[in-house]
């Protein structure tokens, strides 16, 4: 059974269609987990502060996400991946260290900047969140969430390295993963810890 999971997260798809098919399936998958993750936030909170705390503590990390981790995208870092592999696997190698090492040091290095001014940038972000014990959650829920914009960034750094290799399906299960582990956060962190369970 391990080796069957292991065979198909590590299967070479050479065939733009199969591909294809591949991507649009689990995209589609996505959207419908979306849904029922949509729902079950209806169901579970409502139209309440608790599911507007999240919203809003999700967007400093999803700001350093776009602004940082977008370096390292797939659009963006494949067509250099490529044209080093091209001039030598030792080329392409030291490549790919260099640039897994810069992208590293900026991400930890923006969140770990936003982890400590958090306090002091929440505020005027989101005027509306003001007073304890609103606006400590708040804080508190946008210094869990930055770890998602290093787990994610490094996500598209390694997607465009398998994809380079013609491995898709590893790339395209995790969108499918992001919300299973948004569900999963909600049905059985949330009631164990609260709302920080939630962003966990």
């Amino acid at each position: 059974m391990v080796k069957r999971v292991l065979h198909m997260l590590n299967r070479e798809i050479s065939g733009l269609h199969e591909a294809a098919y591949l991507l649009a399936t689990c995209a589609i998958a996505s959207q419908l987990l979306a849904l029922l993750r949509d729902r079950l936030f209806a169901y579970t909170f409502g139209a309440s502060r608790t599911l507007d705390i999240y919203y809003a503590a999700f967007r400093i990390p999803d700001l350093i996400f776009v602004a940082v981790a977008s370096l390292v995208s797939i659009s963006v870092l494949m067509p250099f991946l490529m044209e080093k592999f091209k001039e030598g696997e030792e080329t392409g190698k030291r490549f790919v260290d260099a640039s897994f090492s810069f992208f590293f040091v900026a991400i930890v290095g923006v969140s770990l900047a936003a982890f400590v001014l958090a306090p002091f940038v929440a505020p005027p972000l989101f005027p509306g969140f003001g007073g304890d014990p609103i606006r400590s959650h708040l804080i508190a829920l946008t210094r869990i969430m930055l770890l998602s914009p290093i787990f994610l960034g490094l996500s598209n750094f390694l997607a465009s390295i398998t994809q380079m290799y013609n491995r898709f399906f590893i790339y395209a299960v995790s969108p499918l993963l992001y919300n299973i582990g948004i569900i999963v956060g909600a049905l059985f962190f949330y009631p164990l810890l609260g709302i920080a369970g939630l962003a966990w």
